[in-house]
């Protein structure tokens, strides 16, 4: 597959699909999925759906055939530059249950096509073994929510989670998107007893589902995570490191030891861990670069600090977080104008941010580091 240009998303066009079996009455149900597929496909925020085969950089095509109370339904994605076929897909279901198919289809093709084109097998977290289509369109419409990073978003996210879980209870993608927007309102947005409401709310659902899936990496992870926010820094690197040898294919999965691992004071380890989850995605995850470099800050390698917060503000421009580690870099660096601009910049786009929500979501272990970060940013005028 060929490299996504950075700032890009792949574009793909969803080809007719072609009713093979010779009844006449499949017709409806060849357009049908083609309608579904464009609807569901549409969710998906790292995709570009476009009408003009011609210049899409995938095709996604398919056929239909019917026969005997038996409908077969065939599905392929490949390269438009040479046809090179990147994924293929058989479902089958009988003609009394069309619609059920249909969804089925739709929702597992959805799936198939993020793990190829966006998150790779994180996107696999969305299906979470779910049936229900309604249910899994919640989830990944929560997570567009979620990933506009900010607290009515967040809000917005979860309540469609909770949307979800009561058409599906099992849904392991949902539960854990729900405590990944309790996770960020502890780290980002809540205070006081809205905060620990939160963490308690996150660690439950995680701990019921680790009850029932006792190796689940993406469960395992959070509780890590928990315990990171709460000051138990062993705690949060055992569950770390558990969760990266449980799924060491997944990038967030490793990505977050590699976080905490920074956060906790093993640096060199930290950064080694959130290096290699930077190639295990088939698209970039700003923010394991946006780790990295705070990673690389602390490890007083300026130019690679630098570099990265660079690349992560213009991927991420209205995002406050990467103008304030900017800042910490610029700071550290001894830049102490290019620090005070950095600031500027973030207050700009939130003007309430104190030096107390930026202590709440950077959890150092070493006390010395977070003095150092204070003296950074207040020196560059970041209220208190």
């Amino acid at each position: 597959m060929p490299t996504a240009r950075p700032n890009s998303k792949p574009t793909i066009a969803i080809l007719p699909f072609t009713n093979i079996g010779g009844d006449p009455k499949q017709d409806f149900f060849a357009v049908g999925i083609k309608l579904d597929l464009e609807s569901s496909l549409g969710l998906i925020r790292g995709i570009q759906l476009i009408a003009d085969s011609a210049t899409a950089e995938f095709h996604l095509s398919g056929s239909v055939r019917a026969a005997a109370g038996q409908i077969r339904v065939t599905a392929r994605l490949t390269e438009a530059a040479g046809g090179t076929q990147l994924w293929n897909g058989r479902f089958d279901g009988r003609d009394d249950d069309i619609f059920a198919l249909q969804d089925e289809f739709t929702r597992q093709v959805a799936v198939a096509m993020q793990v190829k084109l966006t998150s790779g097998d994180f996107a696999r977290l969305w299906d979470g073994q779910t049936k229900s289509l309604a249910a899994w369109e919640r989830c990944v419409t929560a997570n567009q929510y979620h990933e506009l990073w900010s607290e009515a978003d967040n809000r917005r996210a979860r309540d469609l989670l909770y949307e979800a879980l009561e058409i599906d209870p099992d849904y392991l993608g949902a539960q854990m998107l729900l405590v990944k927007t309790l996770w960020y309102d502890a780290r980002y947005y809540a205070d006081g007893d809205d905060l620990e409401k939160a963490l308690v709310e996150a660690e439950r659902i995680t701990r019921e589902v680790l009850e029932r899936r006792p190796d689940n990496a993406m469960a395992t992870m959070w509780l890590g995570g928990v315990a990171w926010l709460r000051d138990r820094y062993d705690d949060a690197v055992t569950h770390c490191r558990r969760a990266s040898n449980l799924s060491p294919s997944d990038p967030w999965v490793c990505g977050y030891f590699g976080m905490i691992s920074v956060y906790v004071g093993d640096l060199r380890e930290g950064l080694m861990v959130l290096e290699r989850a930077a190639q295990l995605s088939p698209q970039p995850l700003t923010w394991i670069v946006y780790n990295i470099g705070h990673a690389k800050a602390w490890l007083n390698d300026d130019a690679g600090a630098s570099a990265c917060l660079r690349r992560y503000i213009s991927d991420n421009p209205q995002d406050t977080w990467g103008f304030l580690m900017q800042a910490v870099v610029d700071g550290i660096a001894g830049r102490t104008e290019e620090a005070r601009r950095a600031v500027t910049e973030a207050l700009r786009r939130q003007a309430d941010l104190n030096l107390d929500q930026v202590l709440r979501s950077n959890c150092y272990r070493d006390p010395a580091r977070t003095r150092r970060l204070i003296e950074v940013l207040t020196t560059a005028g970041l209220p208190v």
